[in-house]
């Protein structure tokens, strides 16, 4: 199916750019700071300026890419995600800043459930975690790229062309996917879009409940370390705006080839009977021991040292969220996987944000031992809750996944 690959190969740009967008703000952290005089705590309203509109949005977003299409609504959410990206970049105090950060949650919140809906309809369920993986390789090489990229055109031309060059590639990009994503082969007919189940029946659902407890607990840490851990290794290991450029890639890096590495492995496990559920339970419990890793940053204070336990700890958090969404799948029917997305998402989105408020006053006040000790027990907690679903009957019709 060339037709399914080069749309692949699309919704592979557009995470490019949905992680690049929003990885490029936490980069230029200090640096946007010292020019504009934003503390951390103004800092942590940015970032919940953000997140609240982006986790409110997946309420209805998923809905909306349900029920009109992926083909009527990802190229429009990834102009307005572009057009306020390039809003940032013109900016030149926090009300400016403020307004565009949540003009790009609104459109930022469509963008990742019309791409996991459009995978869905483009490519076979035994194919589909291949898809999805490759996907977000491409998506986190946005997370690899941006810091050298975004370091060297600030020292170059200044932090807004930063946000500028990827805002107006952004733009066409969007025109691409709306003359490539046309008739997918697995796309549900007209009248099953418009039946999707509505959100208290899936709520219902004893599986989604525990899933969406689960992104309750592990989601705030995933968020904390993406806003942050730039910041914390410029306030507290020391290093540079040039030092993040030749640093920063390699979390992300490590993650993708992580990631590869677990859809090839999901696969295989699967391809011997194994049941989907179970074997991404099995994989979750498996890169969940590397959790407790964060409870050694504080005592890190070398650019080796810090950036090799980051690494671990981000590629644990990567695949955490790879492995949850793919769970969507597997225990929601194909015509509601973009609801049962956003109700996920969102809920975690909620916790997220409270969390990061809270971590900008709690840095300021102790430092970043706190925030990282908590940190470290998110995932485990997450782990209790999410194991027990491999303890559950899935054979109602609203938690068994169709094809």
């Amino acid at each position: 199916m060339p037709r399914a690959w080069l749309v692949l190969l699309l919704l592979g740009a557009t995470g490019f750019l949905f992680r690049f967008d929003r990885q490029v703000f936490s980069i230029l952290k200090a640096t946007m700071s010292g020019d504009l005089g934003l503390s951390n705590t103004d800092y942590s309203l940015l970032v919940a300026a953000f997140m609240l509109p982006f986790t409110l949005g997946f309420l209805f977003a998923g809905r909306v890419v349900d029920r009109w299409g992926t083909q009527r609504t990802l190229w429009l959410f990834v102009i307005g995600m572009s057009l306020s990206t390039i809003a940032l970049g013109l900016a030149q105090d926090f009300p400016g800043l403020f307004v565009a950060r949540i003009t790009l949650g609104i459109a930022a919140a469509g963008v990742m459930p019309a791409v996991l809906v459009a995978v869905t309809q483009w490519f076979p369920v035994e194919r589909r975690t291949s898809a999805i993986t490759i996907q977000s390789a491409l998506h986190n090489c946005g997370a690899i790229l941006a810091p050298p990229l975004v370091a060297g055109i600030s020292l170059l031309s200044g932090w807004p062309a930063a946000f500028l060059l990827p805002g107006l590639a952004g733009l066409g990009i969007a025109i691409a996917l709306r003359l490539a994503d046309g008739e997918a082969p697995f796309k549900p007919s007209p009248e099953t879009r418009h039946a999707a189940t509505p959100w208290m029946e899936l709520l219902r659902s004893r599986p989604l409940q525990q899933l969406i407890l689960a992104r309750m607990c592990s989601d705030p840490f995933w968020f904390f370390l993406f806003y942050w851990q730039s910041a914390y290794l410029q306030e507290r290991v020391g290093l540079t705006l040039a030092d993040l450029g030749r640093w920063t890639w390699i979390p992300p890096t490590v993650s993708v080839v992580a990631t590869l590495v677990l859809g090839r492995l999901n696969d295989r496990m699967i391809g011997t009977g194994r049941a989907p559920l179970s074997t991404r339970l099995r994989l979750l419990g498996a890169i969940t021991v590397v959790a407790p890793l964060t409870l050694l940053l504080p005592w890190l204070h070398s650019p080796v040292a810090s950036v090799s336990a980051l690494t671990l700890v981000y590629a644990m958090c990567n695949a955490w969220l790879l492995l949850t969404n793919m769970i969507v799948t597997d225990i929601m029917p194909a015509r509601s996987v973009g609801t049962a997305f956003g109700l996920v998402s969102a809920c975690g989105g909620l916790t997220s944000i409270v969390f990061n408020l809270v971590s900008g006053p709690l840095i300021d006040a102790f430092g970043h031992t706190a925030v990282l000790t908590g940190g470290a027990l998110m995932h485990p907690c997450a782990w209790l809750v999410v194991r027990r679903l491999r303890h559950d009957n899935l054979a109602h019709p609203a938690d068994t996944p169709t094809t």
